[in-house]
């Protein structure tokens, strides 16, 4: 089949959209977006803190934990709530914040 990439959304930012500690809520199932140079990645639509809606990734950590808490079923995951963790890491050799998602 086939297919053509889509144009997902406007993407949330950290500090811009959301900050450490915040209470996001899924509003999807999740799409894989394979567009990227570094491979696959989930793209799920959250609610921010100010009640906009926009696209978020999730990484294989977040994910990891995500089903852990809610399942491997990601349509059971629309309409939960997730926390945002930042962390300072090292990437690429340079310190910069990591987001990971956990169940609250």
């Amino acid at each position: 089949m086939k297919v053509e990439k889509k144009n997902v959304g406007q993407y949330a930012k950290l500090g811009d959209d959301f900050s450490d500690g915040d209470i996001l809520q899924i509003l999807n199932e999740g799409a894989l977006d394979d567009s990227g140079d570094f491979g696959p990645k989930m793209v799920f639509q959250v609610r921010l803190p100010n009640g906009e809606s926009k696209n978020l990734n999730f990484n294989q950590t977040s994910m990891n934990y995500l089903i852990e808490g809610f399942g491997g079923e990601t349509l059971d995951w629309k309409g939960k709530e997730i926390k945002v963790w930042a962390v300072s890491q090292m990437v690429s050799g340079k310190m910069r914040k990591v987001v990971y998602l956990t169940p609250p």
